[in-house]
């Protein structure tokens, strides 16, 4: 099962995967829904490890794939992983209708603006942007080098 991650409705029994994908330009992939804006998430599946589960859920409902990905310090419930995901790379052509309207690229300097605009209102996305940010700048919020 993948899609959008909302805390509220998580079956907190089972592990689940939180992305922020970040392409070549520094912009974050949002999923947009009417005007607010979430991260894309997923369950992980019987079997799978939490890195193909956010290759598995960025390729479903993005249509992309990371060249790298970074497991961050999660603000999210214990059984939620972070990553941050960089490089990302389309996985169908440019035409395909998944990359028509139900996505956003949001540059990560932005977030505190679409918090102000009320486009960002769930607190797990917030804070995973913010943590994000924080690591992609040189805080000690991530737990791989080269973030």
């Amino acid at each position: 099962m993948s899609g959008t991650y909302q805390h509220h409705s998580h079956d907190s029994t089972a592990p689940a995967v939180l992305v922020v994908p970040l392409n070549y330009a520094g912009d974050v992939l949002m999923l947009r829904a009417n005007t607010a804006l979430s991260l894309p998430g997923g369950l992980i599946a019987e079997g799978e490890s939490a890195e193909d589960a956010v290759q598995r859920v960025l390729r479903t409902v993005t249509g992309f794939k990371a060249e790298a990905l970074f497991k961050l310090s999660s603000p999210a419930p214990d059984d939620v992983t972070l990553y941050l995901a960089r490089n990302l790379e389309p996985t169908r052509a440019m035409t395909d209708p998944i990359y028509q309207g139900t996505t956003e690229r949001v540059p990560l300097a932005d977030i505190d603006a679409l918090i102000d605009a009320e486009r960002l209102n769930d607190m797990i996305t917030i804070m995973a942007l913010f943590v994000a940010r924080s690591a992609i700048t040189g805080d000690s919020h991530a737990d791989q080098e080269g973030v």
